[in-house]
């Protein structure tokens, strides 16, 4: 053998040797044999290999012929028996290790040619039927067996009766399985069962079950011990194991009547005993597992009998008889368990219903009696068996009651079975009327399950609302309101929002909804736009939101679907391309990159949706994908291919072994004999279905193999994997190849069709707002162009279908009313300004224009908006401007005459609130200077408005507050008075406008916020708030209180829109000043336990960085932190959407960074532990570092700079109580230190940038601070009042009058009074006083002070 072999072979677990698990596999002619084996098998393949088709079929060798006699022989020893049993067995693992998944292209093993002639002789070896339930089932017997089933020759072929050679030994291991296959030990048990569950469904009705061993354990009863007569237990462990036993017993039954042995088990003379003992087993109390086990198999039974009633000829006598007798049978059993005991009843009923549907009526007032006393979980199996049967009219009435307590409850599983029983009775009409669905409909959207947290149940929402649209509420598009059905209204805006859904598979069965079938939206594209917008008008508040975010891809999709035509995948070139003219095309290829030409693979349009969320799910994972030539698809390390037709098992050994057993995997057969519905797994299956496909294949292990902890981790990785690879399998079913090529490298243009180009701008519209806002666009030019003029030809030549001219007016009207309801939704609000900047003919209402703008941050678009409305015309009676074709005269069109041109000149609106809102609009973009020029050339009518916005431009904040208050004074809308000659000097001869009034409370607000002034900002908001309060009541709402206006008691209104007040617009200097006043009472609305998920969203979208210092300040550190990370997004979000040229705004948007970057280097110093203190010496670094960083003078300093300067106040304060309190000085002596000096840079700092209010305001804060104890001392207030020195020369400077020289000197006389303050001091204003006495002609003071410097030994400030 050495010299055959090559070598010897070592035994053990590794290498080429073998795995050990009794003193068989250990002796050493074992190893040897089993390689001289795989060498005969290698050699006899290669014989016939060689000799092709003319060899015909193999002749067993002599030596196999002796090998499958002496197994025969029972005569020899059975230890031999066992040994050659051995060598089989192991000659087929080593095989199907070595091969794996190619076993299928591998030439068989010597065993499996032979199989028919080896299975016998294999089978007698490893059994012995002397005793089998005291035998059991040996692992040997598991192995034999498995590799008995691997061979084809030893299955037989399908619909044809089996060879005597195979029937016997198949009727022998069926035989000994099922008397044998109890055993204490569970693992063991399974596996018998799965093995005894394959061989039966591959032989069915060729070797039957033996009702006799049937009974063996159906009829296992526990007794008492000791007891004269036999005394029946049910519990204890001997109650149990017989529970056990029996449950065993009807799963085998159960299994050949679903395995067409029917015929035999129900001609058989004990099928009554059988029956007896199922039922006898439903009656004894042994839990709901085997109450199941025993439904299931009494539904198996009926549905048997009733196939069998039916067939023809008639296999089984009065079938329809003991039918009938065993449901009633059933019906009485069950109604006296559902008194008793409603766990066990309901077990048993959801497996007597998934197995016989017609059970269900039978059943259905026990269920629905049991449906009023049981816990949520019961009800979910009462719900889903009640929704297998009919949908009569008597159920619906009959679940009124149970509907609303269903709908309390906040268990997903109960609301997907309600829906699911619903969907099916509300798509009936004979079920119930319109008037009930509708208030069902109502109860279900007023429970919110369009927005429950679980997908499966805003699926099914879906579902139902849209069976009851099919059923109920389908009309032409544009009939008049009374020709609509009612149900119409009801159901059109949750199914319009669910296009908004956040998950995509919801999100594509909503588009597939709204695209074909009854609610199929028009295939005209302006008709199909013009109800998408009608659509979204018609949606109430709660969801304007979310479908506006969604909206611009939703309609993309459904707007190019609507071009998919008959011909849309015809090829779009008629001609050779070789016979054409080709000319160069210019390719902006601003990104200077180059793409390779690959196949691109693109999802399906219903998967498109749910890709980037699964993807953001699955994105931690790092799975490996391929594609391999044979069509499998590589999944990481498991692989998936097409089973051939050359086997129905495949089994490949584990990667992991114990030392005890090898676990093998067997997969079903495909069951394509099997008649009646596949049994519907539920929440008390004992086992699983073995109705085809097979979704988990039994797994076989040793008997003698113990569970342990590595073994459970490998059966849950396992499962795991099989998910996995589940929904891999469903996912690549979902995607859809949208672009093919020919065989090489570059695509084929020649037969390139429009879907080529159609279907993946529809997945990037999907994914991209931008891609699908200018998508949207240009459908809306091509529709308009369409109407007004005529468009261009359509595909190959033919003509576009015509448009209606009339509807232009409509699809315009459409469009102001998607504007007025959608003004806080900034996707959508982009598109429609689109098309309104795209359409001159669309006139929108400036407040309505301006609100959706300044919600949606897109003010760039508002202000081309309304200065289009401002060019092309005034509004009409109908609301409606000049026609999209009008416009200026070509500069290419000449007139018919010599004379003068007839075009009518533009007429430019003389709408004030259009100026009014351009105006605003310029002012939030920081263009003050167009804001000024646009509001006072067109709305402002009193000369101080013009003279307020002028102060405000030039930075003198207090003078522009002092003017807005005295024009408000002198309009009257203040108690204070002013003089009548300054009231005719501030108003002017005409009164003021609406748009002026608005202004100068807008702009005084924005004056003092400026300027730092929280107390009185906070004034004006609880005005605001005061007079919305009132609006509500007068409205008859209910008001936010009665009485006398109480501040702080409507902060709720902050987060709310209202007909008459925007709160969100409030929330800004609302919180600023709250937050930089330290006003702790005003603040506690706005913590994080306060705030709802919605209303944090929308404070850290207003104010990033006040909403993390805010949590600094309420001590919440990890909420700042996320709060920090909320900032960082909303400033992406917001810079990607600022126009290129809105230098102004990206200016505003980039000096959020400093503040948000100054809170993270404080979260640093905050340590981890409660108890742990904040280390000073870091914290005088940190603010250091903060004195030398100031915003940049090209940024709006002046807001930027007191955010930055407020921020870091707050921040202080929430450090305070860090530091350590036994140190000197103390923590308050610290932080007000810090605090004064960061006052005094940042006076500076403004004063050098010219903000010199602010920059006043500050000081005067730092003079303030400067008084406190452990504040004050020599250097301090020297540093601060030469600031203010310094500050007041700039002033006087920028706004002196005539006096202003003589005035500049008297201040900086009194200041150096004092030679010390001079000689200390004069370095900073040395050069404005030496100017301004020689000016005044004083030398010789002059010269005196630069003494004093020098003696201070400045000598350059002595010489200047």
């Amino acid at each position: 053998l050495e010299d055959v072999l090559g070598g010897e072979g070592e035994h053990g677990g590794g290498g080429d040797g073998l795995m050990v698990e009794d003193d068989l596999d250990a002796h050493p002619a074992l190893l040897p044999l089993v390689q001289l084996v795989e060498r005969g098998t290698a050699l006899l393949n290669a014989k016939l290999e060689a000799a092709g088709a003319a060899a015909g079929e193999p002749v067993m060798p002599p030596w196999l012929v002796t090998l499958r006699a002496r197994m025969a022989d029972i005569c020899t020893p059975r230890t031999a028996r066992l040994f050659l049993a051995k060598l089989v067995i192991h000659v087929e693992q080593r095989w199907h290790q070595q091969h794996g998944a190619e076993g299928d292209q591998q030439p068989p093993t010597i065993f499996a040619r032979f199989g028919a002639s080896l299975f016998g002789p294999l089978v007698d070896s490893v059994i012995e039927m002397s005793d089998p339930e005291e035998a059991g089932v040996h692992y040997v017997l598991l192995d034999a067996a498995v590799a008995a089933l691997r061979w084809d020759s030893a299955r037989g072929v399908r619909g044809r009766p089996l060879t005597p050679e195979l029937a016997r030994p198949a009727q022998k291991l069926v035989d000994y399985l099922v008397r044998a296959a109890y055993s204490k030990e569970a693992q063991v048990l399974n596996n018998t069962f799965s093995l005894l569950k394959t061989l039966v469904a591959q032989y069915r009705a060729a070797v039957p079950i033996s009702p006799d061993s049937l009974l063996i354990h159906l009829q296992t009863v526990a007794e008492k011990p000791g007891a004269e007569a036999k005394v029946r237990v049910d519990g204890g462990a001997a109650g149990r194991a017989a529970a056990v036993r029996r449950s065993l017993g009807m799963k085998m039954f159960t299994l050949g009547l679903r395995y067409q042995q029917d015929v035999h088990l129900l001609n058989h003379e004990r099928l009554g005993e059988m029956v007896k003992a199922v039922f006898e087993s439903l009656k004894i109390r042994a839990g709901s597992r085997a109450a199941a086990v025993a439904g299931e198999t009494l539904g198996t039974l009926m549905r048997a009998l009733d196939r069998a009633s039916k067939a023809r000829p008639l296999m089984v006598e009065n079938a329809a008889d003991t039918l009938q007798k065993l449901t009633s049978a059933v019906s009485d059993t069950l109604s006296r368990l559902a008194s008793n005991d409603t766990a066990r009843f309901l077990a048993a009923a959801e497996r007597v219903t998934a197995a016989y549907l017609p059970a269900v009526p039978v059943l259905k007032p026990h269920l629905l009696v049991a449906l009023g006393r049981s816990i949520t979980t019961q009800r979910v199996v009462i719900l889903d068996v009640l929704a297998r049967g009919p949908r009569t009219a008597g159920l619906l009435q009959e679940l009124r009651a149970a509907v609303p307590a269903a709908l309390r409850s906040s268990d997903p599983a109960l609301h997907r079975a309600l829906l699911a029983l619903l969907g099916g009775l509300l798509s009936d009409p004979s079920a119930c009327s319109d008037d009930v669905a509708g208030t069902i409909i109502k109860e279900l959207l007023q429970a919110g399950l369009i927005d429950s947290p679980s997908t499966e149940v805003r699926r099914l929402m879906l579902d139902l609302m849209a069976a009851a649209w099919n059923t109920r509420a389908v009309c032409p598009w544009g009939a008049p309101p009374g020709e609509q059905p009612p149900l119409r209204r009801l159901l059109l805006p949750p199914l319009a929002a669910m296009v908004g859904d956040p998950d995509g598979g919801v999100r594509g069965a909503a588009l597939d909804f709204w695209h074909a079938g009854d609610a199929a939206l028009p295939p005209q594209l302006a008709a199909r736009l013009q109800a998408l917008l009608e659509v979204a008008a018609s949606l109430p508040e709660s969801q304007r939101k979310r479908v506006g975010e969604g909206w611009p891809g939703a309609a993309a999709q459904l707007l190019l679907r609507s071009s998919f035509g008959a011909d849309v995948n015809d090829p779009m070139f008629s001609e050779p391309l070789a016979e054409c003219a080709f000319q160069e095309y210019p390719i902006d290829t601003w990104q200077k990159a180059t793409m390779q030409l690959a196949p691109m693979f693109s999802a399906s349009w219903a998967a498109s949706q749910s890709q980037s969320q699964s993807q953001s799910q699955a994105g931690s994972g790092s799975q490996d994908y391929g594609f391999s030539q044979t069509g499998g698809m590589t999944l990481g390390s498991l692989t998936h291919s097409t089973q051939g037709g050359r086997g129905f098992i495949k089994a490949s050994q584990g990667s992991t072994q114990s030392q005890l057993g090898n676990p093998f995997t067997l997969t079903l057969p495909s069951d394509s004999q099997a008649v009646g519905r596949p049994l519907r797994p539920g929440v008390y299956s004992a086992w699983q279905s073995t109705q085809p496909p097979v979704a988990r294949p039994p797994t076989i292990r040793s008997r003698l193999q113990k569970t342990s902890g590595k073994d459970l981790g490998l059966a849950a990785h396992a499962r795991r994997q099989r998910a996995a690879a589940a929904q891999e399998g469903r996912r690549r079913h979902r995607v859809q190849l949208l672009r093919t090529y020919r065989a090489g490298e570059l695509p084929d243009t020649q037969q390139v069709t429009l879907a080529a180009f159609l279907a993946p701008l529809g997945v990037l519209a999907a994914r991209d707002s931008g891609i699908a806002q200018r998508l949207l666009e240009g459908v809306w030019a091509s529709a308009v162009q369409q109407m007004v003029g005529g468009g261009p030809p359509g595909t190959r030549g033919r003509p576009v279908p015509p448009v209606v001219p009339e509807r232009l007016p409509m699809l315009r009207e459409a469009v102001a009313a998607c504007f007025a309801q959608h003004g806080h939704a900034a996707q959508l609000t982009q598109s429609l300004q689109g098309f309104a900047v795209a359409d001159r003919g669309i006139w929108l209402p400036p407040p309505d224009a301006l609100q959706a703008a300044r919600a949606a941050g897109s003010e760039q678009a508002g202000v081309l908006q309304m200065e289009q409305q401002i060019i092309w015309g005034e509004r009409s009676g109908t609301g409606i401007g000049r026609n999209a074709g009008d416009g200026p005269p070509s500069k290419r069109s000449r007139p018919a005459s010599k004379g003068k041109s007839e075009a009518q000149p533009l007429r430019p609106s003389s709408d004030a609130s259009a100026w009014a809102a351009a105006a605003e609009l310029h002012t939030l973009l920081g263009n003050d200077d167009l804001a000024q020029g646009a509001f006072v050339g067109h709305v402002a009518r009193c000369p101080g408005t013009a003279e307020a916005m002028q102060l405000f431009r030039a930075g003198r904040l207090d003078a522009a507050f002092q003017m807005y208050e005295d024009l408000q004074t002198a309009a009257g809308l203040t108690e204070d008075s002013v003089s009548e000659e300054r009231s005719k000097e501030l108003l002017g001869s005409q009164e003021h406008t609406p748009e002026e009034k608005d202004l100068w409370l807008s702009e005084s607000r924005r004056c003092l916020e400026a300027l730092g002034d929280w107390d009185q900002v906070l004034q004006l908001v609880d005005g605001d708030l005061e007079q919305e309060v009132e609006h509500q009541q007068a409205r008859g709402g209910p008001g936010t209180h009665a009485g006398e206006y109480v501040p702080g008691a409507a902060d709720q209104l902050l987060f709310e829109r209202s007909p008459s007040l925007d709160g969100t617009t409030l929330l800004r200097p609302f919180v600023r000043a709250c937050l930089f006043g330290q006003e702790a009472d005003r603040l506690r609305l706005l913590t994080s336990a306060a705030l709802t998920g919605a209303r944090q969203a929308l404070l850290r979208d207003q104010v990033p960085a006040e909403a993390a210092a805010l949590h600094a300040f309420s001590a919440e550190w990890a909420e700042c932190r996320a709060a920090v990370g909320a900032g960082w997004k909303s400033f992406q979000q917001k810079w990607a959407s600022l126009h290129p040229l809105a230098m102004a705004r990206r200016q505003g948007a980039l000096a959020l960074l400093q503040p948000l970057s100054e809170i993270q280097e404080a979260l640093v110093l905050v340590p981890a532990q409660q108890s742990a203190y904040v280390d000073p010496n870091a914290l005088n670094d940190l603010v250091a570092a903060w004195s030398t960083r100031w915003p940049a003078s090209a940024s709006p300093a002046s807001d930027a700079t007191l955010t930055v300067v407020s921020v870091r106040n707050v921040l202080l304060e929430a450090l305070r109580p860090r530091l350590p309190p036994d140190t000197a000085p103390s923590p308050k002596q610290v932080v007000e230190s810090h605090q004064w000096g960061l006052l005094l840079a940042a006076g500076r700092r403004l004063q050098a940038g010219g903000a010199l209010d602010l920059a006043a305001d500050l000081l005067k804060s730092a003079d303030r601070l400067a008084r406190h104890p452990g504040i004050a001392n020599d250097r301090l207030p020297l540093q601060l009042r030469t600031a203010q020195t310094s500050l007041r020369i700039a002033q006087l400077q920028r706004w002196g009058g005539a006096d202003s020289r003589a005035q500049l000197a008297k201040e900086l006389e009194a200041h150096t009074r004092s030679r010390r303050h001079a000689a200390q001091a004069a370095a900073a204003p040395a050069a404005h006083l030496a100017e301004a006495l020689l000016l005044e002609g004083r030398a010789n003071q002059a010269l005196a002070r630069g003494a004093d410097v020098a003696e201070a030994g400045d000598l350059p400030a002595a010489l200047s």
